[in-house]
């Protein structure tokens, strides 16, 4: 397992192999009672291989992912942050198992885990709930009230690494679409912390985006925002990043530049 997830030929010619995800279901059962080394090594080869969207991983990645939820309390950490990830892999590849997802509880487990996660585990972790709440109403409703005034989400734009931030970002913006969590966020860090990554001259392009069409859609859905942004001298810089016209248009979708 380990070498082929070392060799991105074979993760290729594999990615789209039916039988391989059919043998994948049968050897996540039986390692899951292995020791903790092969079932690690399974998991990142399967990671390695859904990299490469394909029909095949597509029909997959309900039954997949159910597992991966499951092992979510495993007692290995390795086990739990290479689950989280082939999570963060298989979702966005299938409404239908991010339905499920949410059905199953992942919003819930991807707060608990983030709130002690190494760096990797936090990039996973974060990618799924964006993910998840860019196309379900369910997850975002879930995780407004699971994370009181998104506080998890803010803490990972003070200091989480540039992926997660923008992730983060996306994340907030998703949930502004819950009935008062644009009111709760006030008196919150977020708009200057949203302002900094809009405005960071060395921040990678889709966090300055993401950062910048959270914070246009935070100050349309509640205009008391922009108080705070004018103190912090925002509407200047917010301008510098996007379009006007762009802004105005707060309330759209966010794009979904989910980042890996």
């Amino acid at each position: 397992m380990s070498t082929m997830a070392s060799d991105d030929v074979i993760c290729r010619e594999t990615a789209s192999d039916q039988e391989c995800w059919e043998a994948f279901l049968v050897a996540m059962e039986q390692c899951a009672c292995c020791g903790y080394s092969v079932f690690s090594a399974l998991l990142l080869a399967m990671i390695k291989l859904s990299v490469n969207p394909s029909p095949t991983v597509q029909n997959y990645a309900v039954r997949i992912s159910s597992r991966c939820l499951a092992q979510l309390s495993h007692p290995s950490g390795d086990i739990i942050t290479r689950s989280s990830g082939l999570l963060s892999m298989l979702l966005p590849q299938s409404s239908d198992a991010v339905q499920d997802a949410v059905e199953g509880g992942v919003v819930k487990r991807m707060l608990k885990l983030l709130k002690g996660a190494g760096q990797t585990t936090t990039r996973y972790c974060i990618k799924t709930l964006a993910v998840c709440t860019a196309t379900c109403q369910q997850a975002r409703e879930q995780l407004v009230k699971l994370d009181k005034r998104l506080h998890t989400l803010l803490r990972l734009l003070a200091a989480g690494e540039q992926v997660s931030v923008g992730n983060a970002a996306l994340c907030v913006g998703h949930c502004l679409t819950v009935g008062g969590t644009a009111t709760s966020l006030l008196g919150t860090d977020v708009v200057r912390l949203l302002l900094r990554h809009a405005a960071g001259d060395g921040e990678r392009a889709a966090v300055r985006e993401n950062a910048a069409i959270t914070l246009g859609k935070l100050c349309t859905v509640e205009p008391r925002h922009v108080v705070k942004l004018r103190e912090l001298h925002g509407l200047e810089i917010l301008h510098s990043c996007m379009k006007l016209s762009d802004l105005k248009q707060g309330t759209k979708d966010l794009k979904n530049k989910v980042k890996t």
